[in-house]
């Protein structure tokens, strides 16, 4: 379930979270004990509530959860199917709600996504680039802050289909088109000084995308895969027409590889590249840090044009439900004038955390992730693997 700070799960040494975990056992002891070699094919709802606090939000309040499903009973490679929903609101009236359905059809030939998101909650930005410095702690009112608000919403429908020549069908798995919508509002922008009239998105905006995808996925299983590859290659462009408001290209490329001897064992590893042209808003640029990469930095704590990173993760389910798992990383931000990728320049981050298997039939685990990086920690708590 994500919290505040754009897409970090929950990010910053500041972090207080009780998570109710006696609710999320018995919610995943109604299951069965044993891991059936194929599911039964059935519908499976798991959900949790949580709560946490924030210097930005404030004590907060929330739920989660996921609902597995099958689109056919005699597809016998088909995937499972998923919607994941989640919400939360703070005293400090914050306040987010995501949907993400993924559907699977026809031996996983065609996979239909349609994420969206609506949130108002407190940000921060550090500036542009890999070496921006934290900003002094003061608690003087009016000092300068890190801290902005804003209110975002983002949807996207994702439709990937057979690829239509044999060549292609060699390389892909799915090839398909993407559609983007996202609508950012910036509400105030408190003490902090970077953001004024000559920052590209300083009063927020409207953009469209509209682009393509190639994935190969040989994956053995959907949530704890432990062979295999998912290889993921995207082109998007937000021409600045109709109601854009701005103008950019992004590609991305996401190449992940899983080792095994078993179900209960995996080394995962990821290589990610994301790469803009054009006059992208501060906000929408390359960001490092995160629940998913490079965890012990607030999501955006670095930002520039194009941002590459590589980590490995050791995962281990040892006993009943419980596992934990190990990681590292490093990443870094480039592409802005004066701002070139060099390897001593790279951010570092490693840490572990524990895992609880929450739906037992569809492998489906519960993570508290604890990550370090340079001077900055993070806690995050999430259903799924970061990878």
């Amino acid at each position: 379930m994500r919290v505040p700070h754009s897409g970090s799960l929950v990010a910053g040494r500041h972090l207080l979270a009780v998570v109710l975990l006696s609710v999320m056992a018995g919610a995943a002891g109604a299951q069965q004990d044993t891991v059936p070699e194929r599911p039964e094919r059935k519908v499976r709802i798991s959900g949790y509530p949580y709560v946490f606090s924030t210097p930005e939000a404030g004590p907060a309040v929330g739920v989660g959860g996921i609902v597995t499903f099958y689109t056919s009973r005699t597809d016998s490679v088909l995937r499972p199917s998923k919607v994941t929903v989640g919400g939360w609101y703070s005293l400090n009236d914050q306040y987010k709600i995501t949907l993400t359905p993924v559907v699977y059809l026809d031996e996983n030939t065609w996979q239909l996504s349609l994420p969206a998101d609506y949130g108002r909650f407190t940000d921060r930005f550090w500036g542009i680039g890999n070496q921006t410095e934290e900003f002094p702690e003061d608690t003087t009112p009016g000092a300068p802050s890190e801290e902005y608000n804003l209110s975002v919403g983002n949807s996207k429908l994702d439709i990937q289909f057979p690829p239509s020549t044999s060549l292609g069908a060699s390389l892909f798995s799915r090839v398909g088109i993407v559609l983007e919508l996202n609508d950012t509002r910036i509400l105030d922008t408190l003490t902090n000084p970077l953001i004024d009239s000559t920052l590209v998105g300083s009063q927020g905006g409207q953009t469209i995308g509209a682009g393509i995808v190639f994935v190969r996925d040989t994956r053995n299983a959907t949530f704890f895969p432990y062979g295999g590859e998912l290889f993921t290659a995207r082109l998007v462009v937000y021409p600045p027409i109709l109601i854009a408001d701005y103008g950019y290209t992004r590609m991305e490329a996401d190449l992940r590889k899983y080792f095994g001897r078993n179900p209960n064992e995996a080394l995962a590893i990821q290589l990610y590249g994301s790469f803009m042209f054009g006059t992208p808003p501060f906000y929408a640029l390359s960001a490092l840090g995160g629940s998913s990469r490079m965890r012990g930095y607030f999501q955006g704590r670095y930002r520039d044009r194009h941002y590459l990173t590589a980590q490995a993760e050791y995962r281990k389910m040892f006993w009943w439900r419980l596992g934990f798992a190990a990681f590292a990383g490093a990443g870094e931000v480039f592409g802005s004038e004066g701002n070139e990728f060099h390897l001593n320049n790279l951010q570092w981050s490693v840490g572990g955390g524990l895992r609880v298997l929450f739906n037992r039939a569809e492998r489906i685990n519960l993570r508290v992730d604890f990550g370090v990086g340079k001077s900055t920690t993070g806690v995050y708590f999430q259903l799924e693997e970061a990878f």
